[in-house]
């Protein structure tokens, strides 16, 4: 039932005039705040929270309800007080702005995912919306999670393994590594991970007994076991703090020049701080990297247009790189005229 006060708190209203206005505003924004964020809370759990008798607490509820909040009191066991659900997302809470923002991310996901629960709280939100402020949703903002082209591949992907993370169960499919190398994994799947512009699994792989990420783009033929599995302590930030440290121990401090016709590229990829645009058009780029396979194809796809000035290990191995390609490809041009 909707909370209307008792009477003999209504009779007694004057009865908090000396507590101070600052603090008792303080904790009816918390008290709110709380109910927002958690099914019920019963009476003496607030006034423990707060180091307020329950006659308190009885008061603060009506002046909430009276305010305009709608409190649902619950009697009997597993009782207590909740915000009506309707309110909860309500325009009081959340701008329109803020809804929309809300939905378009919603969107993205539940597309990408398949996630039945998703798209159900896009739903709900969407149905507290004025239709015209719902026309604005694909008007002004659109978050889309899948990249151009191999839309359907990777979303069948995505979905199975969201559907053996969520029944956590073993998923099996052939991965391949940034050197190209072809590998069996049996994985148990823990979290879905988008970062910079890919998904990526973190899981626990069975046959390297270790945890492991896996950029969804590089599975192929993934099946879905039978097999339940018991999810692991570890979780992806432990894994995630762990592998920056172990990169940051390898970074090394690069220059790179660029040519005026890369300079929008060049300036959309490094941090501002970073970039340097010299009086001639060209750019300079002092950054900390670290050295791998992946830092040198990044310098070489800029083709012509780049210039590593330092360290000089760095330019030696982009510069043999470059003529080991330069090679394959004159070969190429020799094997077709003949």
């Amino acid at each position: 039932m909707v909370y209307s006060g008792s009477t003999e708190s209504t009779q007694k209203r004057g009865h908090g005039k000396c507590e101070g206005v600052t603090m008792k505003i303080d904790r009816l924004l918390g008290i709110v705040l709380l109910l927002l964020n958690r099914q019920k809370m019963t009476a003496p759990e607030l006034a423990a929270r707060f180091e307020v008798s329950v006659r308190t607490i009885y008061r603060d509820i009506e002046a909430i309800d009276a305010a305009g909040i709608p409190i649902v009191s619950h009697q009997g066991v597993g009782g207590g007080f909740c915000i009506m659900d309707s309110y909860k997302l309500d325009r009081q809470v959340l701008t329109p702005d803020e809804m929309l923002s809300m939905l378009a991310a919603l969107k993205g996901i539940g597309t990408a995912l398949g996630d039945r629960r998703v798209l159900n709280s896009k739903e709900k939100i969407e149905s507290l919306m004025p239709r015209g402020d719902l026309s604005r949703l694909t008007d002004e903002l659109r978050i889309e999670f899948l990249p151009w082209g191999h839309q359907q591949r990777q979303d069948l992907l995505l979905q199975s393994v969201q559907r053996a993370l969520a029944e956590r169960r073993l998923i099996r499919f052939t991965y391949f590594n940034s050197r190209g190398d072809q590998l069996a994994r049996i994985v148990e799947p823990m979290t879905l991970v988008f970062r910079g512009s890919a998904w990526y699994l973190y899981g626990y792989c069975r046959l390297k007994e270790d945890y492991r990420l896996f950029k969804i783009s590089r599975i192929r033929e993934l099946t879905e076991e039978t097999t339940v599995f018991e999810r692991r302590d570890k979780s992806y930030d432990e894994f995630a703090d762990r592998s920056e440290r172990r990169t940051e121990a390898v970074m090394a401090d690069i220059v790179l020049r660029f040519s005026p016709a890369v300079r929008f590229s060049a300036e959309d990829f490094f941090d501002p701080e970073s970039v340097e645009v010299l009086e001639d058009g060209h750019v300079l780029v002092r950054t900390a990297l670290p050295e791998s396979e992946w830092v040198y194809g990044m310098i070489m796809s800029y083709q012509e247009n780049v210039e590593v000035v330092s360290p000089r290990r760095v330019r030696e191995i982009v510069r043999d790189k470059a003529l080991r390609l330069a090679e394959q490809h004159g070969d190429c041009k020799k094997k077709s005229i003949k």
